[in-house]
């Protein structure tokens, strides 16, 4: 399966919470559109994730085309967001995003939607880093002033990465 990622903050939170190297162990690939690359990788810690398997996937003209009509019609999105959605939907991949307007275009296009505590679920099903790596990332994560995750959940987790 491939996950597109729409935004850099999702790997921005996989590098807070010490996480990107586990991300790539998971089974599936992890892709970011050529403009979320250009314009917020790149220049910063982008050949790391090249080098961890991070994927970089060309919108087609007409891809872009359509997510510059999405933007204009959503301006909620980022270009970025507008374009992966776009990019998702035509190649029929799930996305992986923390922003909400993202979460709520996908489901308007039928696409497979995921979040951050989506993949703290993956990490732990695969094994792929101890249960006290995941419980100090979440915990980092949690305490981050941006971060929003639902509280109820975040503690759900940790009991059971404490517990472990």
């Amino acid at each position: 399966m491939n996950l597109l990622v729409t935004d850099s903050s999702v790997l921005i939170d996989l590098e807070r919470a010490d996480l990107v190297r586990p991300a790539f162990s998971l089974p599936f690939s992890l892709v970011v559109s050529d403009i979320l690359y250009a314009h917020e990788l790149q220049a910063s810690g982008g050949q790391a994730m090249l080098d961890f398997g991070l994927r970089v996937e060309p919108l087609e003209s007409s891809e872009m085309s359509i997510g510059l009509a999405l933007l204009r019609s959503r301006p909620g999105l980022s270009v970025q967001a507008a374009c992966g959605v776009v990019l998702a939907e035509a190649r029929r991949w799930a996305i992986l995003s923390v922003d909400d307007a993202v979460h709520e275009e996908a489901a308007a296009h039928g696409i497979e939607c995921r979040g951050l505590l989506w993949l703290f679920d993956e990490f732990e099903k695969a094994g792929c880093c101890p249960l006290a790596t995941l419980a100090a990332g979440l915990t980092t994560l949690n305490s981050a002033r941006r971060c929003q995750l639902p509280e109820r959940e975040v503690a759900a987790r940790l009991g059971r990465y404490q517990a472990g």
